[in-house]
């Protein structure tokens, strides 16, 4: 009797694994006043979404009856909670109760892939490990984008991930990202030093506009087209800093290229004493003196004499002139205006 027993209960495993192997699925419980649908094919495959190109959950086998909680907008998908999940059934493998009842669902943003084959990274930038692939015509769910639409953060059939929107149907004009608000996980920088300035431009020689603490987190807005300097957002705007200073999340090089004048920083150029100087009235020893300068002192350049002779600055005994050969500068300081004394 012990053996027939046995004998019995492996039959029944082997029936529940077959079973498993053919993508059947058990039938779900008929719920009163809830419309259902009819599995009518032999076998009916459940999408993750409405669509042919999103990734399958399995597959119910014919006459199993599941539950139906909406219809996508065409109709030509129906939501169900299925045995296997929450998914999508073909309306054409399907006979439904009651349809005129059943609610139009909307599914959120979603993407096909336009291009032959997409990467998806862990991030938003070609700089980030790619977790998987999809191929041309697969379709995803978008559940956030960096803030200048240039990347989207999907779910799809390889997990959650970071694809590049312009190879996607929602990368253009009117496209589904747009409707998605910029992701929280945004790329940001974190200082990795005691303190850090930030400047007007991407580089030492302009000037200023504030400093940040070690340990400070900032978004990342910007970068240069060389990606060794970043433009961020600071409690006091917008400014300049270098990579090499900080650590970063969620950046992977994805930050859009952007230039000094495009910045929505003023830039500002900044020069350095060589020795002890007198700062002028006016671009002219004949100018009286404003008060002296000892070496080193750091100067934001407003502007240049008429003849290229004299910088006007801000300093820290006030605005005046000084002659160009008693200061270091360095980077291009060509565009530099000219002032009327």
């Amino acid at each position: 009797m012990r053996s027939s027993g046995l004998r019995v209960l492996i039959a029944l495993v082997a029936l529940s694994v077959v079973a498993m192997l053919v993508g059947a699925a058990p039938v779900a419980a008929q719920q009163p006043g809830v419309p259902f649908a009819r599995i009518m094919a032999a076998r009916a495959p459940v999408y993750a979404g409405p669509g042919l190109g999103f990734w399958q959950l399995g597959a119910l086998r014919q006459d199993v009856i599941t539950p139906i909680t909406g219809v996508s907008a065409d109709r030509l998908f129906w939501k169900s909670d299925t045995p296997i999940g929450t998914g999508y059934l073909r309306a054409q493998d399907v006979i439904v109760s009651s349809p005129e009842t059943v609610p139009v669902v909307d599914p959120g943003p979603i993407g096909t892939v336009t291009t032959g084959a997409l990467n998806v990274r862990i991030g938003p930038g070609i700089g980030a490990a790619v977790v998987g692939g999809l191929r041309q015509g697969a379709q995803f769910f978008i559940i956030g984008r960096q803030p200048d639409g240039s990347w989207l953060e999907i779910r799809s059939g390889v997990g959650r991930g970071w694809v590049k929107a312009s190879l996607t149907s929602a990368g253009g004009e009117g496209g589904a990202g747009g409707q998605v608000p910029p992701s929280t996980d945004g790329p940001a920088a974190i200082i990795n030093t005691a303190f850090l300035n930030v400047r007007s431009g991407p580089a030492t020689f302009y000037t200023k506009v504030g400093t940040l603490p070690g340990g400070s987190r900032v978004p990342i807005v910007g970068k240069t087209a060389d990606g060794q300097w970043l433009l961020i957002e600071a409690g006091f705007g917008r400014g300049w800093i270098n990579l090499r200073y900080v650590l970063t999340q969620n950046y992977f090089g994805s930050a859009p290229v952007v230039g000094v004048g495009e910045s929505g920083v003023t830039p500002g150029l900044e020069a350095r004493t060589r020795t002890t100087v007198n700062l002028r009235s006016g671009p002219g020893i004949g100018f009286p003196s404003l008060g002296q300068l000892t070496l080193g002192v750091y100067l934001n350049v407003r502007g240049q004499s008429p003849d290229g002779a004299w910088w006007f600055v801000d300093s820290p005994a006030g605005q005046g002139w000084i002659n160009k050969t008693v200061v270091r500068t360095a980077g291009d300081f060509s565009g530099a205006p000219v002032v009327n004394p």
